[in-house]
């Protein structure tokens, strides 16, 4: 039967089908349905922009949900999935914002792309144990999702899949998971800890963008690159392991992580992006592996500098005499080394004059300079003329003037 206050047709194809109306963009104000026993699956759109529907039951001869069936019914609060039903397409409750919780099928295999995208009042989800799937989008949005149990045999977690879910606290994936989307826990802002399978070999971009929340995250041995962004503005991560196996880390990825405080590098990075490094405030420590090449010439010395560079970029006052004081294996302070090989002049002339008083202090460690080079040269000086001083007088700096000539 169908509840409604105007006239509202439910039309039963010979197939099976059911579908209401012929244009059901949300002038009937239904408010519950009842779908006759025998229907076997509800069609594309079937009940879409049915604001006022409240409540709907579903016989067990159904066996699947068309793409956006539900979308945008707002008022729905709950449903009961018969058990016959194998498989939900895409956004079949999209913006069903009204809905707080669902049970899923034993039988479902997989969840369609966006299926709850915007289901901001749901609360709770079980998901069956043969799903090996979570579509794209599939839970963006759902900003009351505290928890959610991943089922074992889940392989795969599409792009921006747990996007905006803003109340969602831990999250363990599958032990089958070798990669998750881009984007995958964008702004899951109350994310405090996940633990990433071993089989993991990538972070995609994005991936822990904005997760403000997030303390710290062991990454598994087997990840090899870190994407554009993967850990933006996660504030109060204070540390991270980064795997041996790490080639590649990307633009951006670790900026504005404000409580990271310190970070080893493992040895086989061969490409990274532009500030990786960038607003960290409270960094003061990068660790290069002993198995970098340190020779100033060295493509690897230079790749790894340039990490230093974007770090030394973004320091302060605090934590500059960490800095300055902290040795690599070739005794050379970070902030020489960065300066010397890496750095745009101009980048280096703005860290030397705001903090000269402080580099003054630590004497040699910095400049390379003796401090009666630095006594002669005077607090007013520019670093030009710093500069120009070490080109008189190149035994006075611990790195070869050849190599600062590159810049």
């Amino acid at each position: 039967m169908i509840s409604t206050t105007a006239t509202s047709e439910m039309v039963a194809r010979m197939d099976g089908t059911v579908y209401v109306g012929n244009d059901n963009e949300g002038q009937y104000p239904v408010i519950s349905i009842k779908v006759p026993r025998g229907a076997t699956s509800i069609a594309d759109k079937a009940f879409h922009f049915l604001h006022y529907l409240t409540s709907i039951s579903l016989p067990n001869t159904v066996t699947s949900i068309g793409d956006e069936a539900f979308s945008f019914c707002r008022s729905l609060t709950a449903i009961d999935l018969p058990p016959s039903i194998i498989s939900i397409g895409d956004k079949a409750f999209f913006v069903c914002r009204s809905l707080t919780n669902i049970d899923l099928p034993p039988n479902i295999t997989s969840i369609g792309d966006e299926a709850f995208n915007g289901c901001s009042s749901l609360v709770n989800i079980d998901l069956p144990p043969h799903i090996t799937s979570i579509g794209n989008e599939a839970f963006y949005e759902c900003l009351s999702l505290t928890a959610i149990d991943l089922p074992p045999n889940i392989t795969f977690i599409g792009n921006k899949a747990f996007s905006y879910c803003s109340s969602l606290t831990s999250i363990d994936l599958p032990p089958n998971i070798t990669s998750f989307g881009d984007e995958a826990f964008y702004e899951c802002s109350s994310l405090t800890s996940i633990n990433l399978p071993p089989n993991i070999t990538a972070i995609g971009d994005d991936a822990f963008y904005g997760c403000s929340s997030l303390t710290n995250i062991n990454l598994p041995p087997n990840i090899t690159s870190i994407g554009v962004e993967a850990f933006f503005y996660c504030s109060s991560l204070t540390t991270i392991n980064l795997p041996p196996n790490i080639t590649s880390i990307g633009v951006e990825a670790f900026s504005y992580c404000s409580a990271l405080a310190a970070i080893s590098l493992p040895p086989n990075i061969t490409s990274f992006g532009t500030n990786i490094f960038y607003n960290c405030t409270s960094l003061a420590s990068i660790t290069i592996q002993p198995s970098v090449d340190h020779h100033p010439h060295s493509k690897s010395y230079k790749l790894f500098t340039k990490l230093f560079t974007d770090a030394v970029k973004n320091t302060t006052q605090q934590n500059l005499v960490t800095w300055a004081s902290t040795h690599g294996a070739d005794g050379r302070s970070p902030l020489m080394t960065a300066a010397a090989l890496s750095m745009e002049w101009t980048d280096t002339e703005r860290i030397f004059n705001s903090y000269k008083r402080a580099i003054y202090e630590i004497d040699n460690v910095v400049t390379g300079l003796p401090v009666s080079a630095l006594a002669a040269v005077g607090l007013k000086s520019d670093l030009e003329s710093v500069y120009q001083l070490c080109m008189q007088h190149p035994a006075a700096l611990m790195l070869s003037m050849t190599a600062r000539g590159n810049n």
